[in-house]
């Protein structure tokens, strides 16, 4: 009895732990979703400047595109596929300013990413 009633004392607070789960806020991202969310200038290490377009279905720069992106609270995560990156894959993982209007982070390799706000929506902190 002391093992099930144990037992049942830890599954109730994995429970309890698994609902205060941060679950992704903001924009829900669908397949169906084809609308342009928001166009930031976006720079990764020493490459120029360029517009990056986040569409609603998760994708960068059009609708069928392997880049990706996800938002979760003012965590701003870019994946960029490409041959000779680590793992295939260049990630940006950046941090939203709290207007969010700009945001800042690095790639796997280190690289300083910078980006700043052109249309679209904002990701703001209300929007959180």
């Amino acid at each position: 009895d002391a093992i099930k009633s144990n037992f049942s004392k830890y599954r109730r607070g994995i429970n309890i732990q698994n609902s205060k789960i941060r679950k992704p806020t903001g924009i829900e991202l669908t397949s169906q979703r084809t609308g342009i969310v928001a166009v930031f200038m976006h720079k990764g290490g020493p490459q120029e400047p360029a517009k990056m377009t986040l569409y609603a279905n998760g994708h960068i720069n059009s609708l069928d595109s392997p880049a990706t992106w996800s938002r979760f609270g003012n965590r701003l995560t870019l994946r960029w596929p490409t041959k000779g990156a680590p793992g295939g894959v260049w990630i940006d993982s950046c941090k939203l300013s709290p207007d969010g209007k700009t945001f800042n982070g690095v790639n796997q390799s280190g690289y300083a990413i910078h980006g700043w706000h052109v249309s679209g929506d904002i990701f703001s902190q209300k929007s959180f």
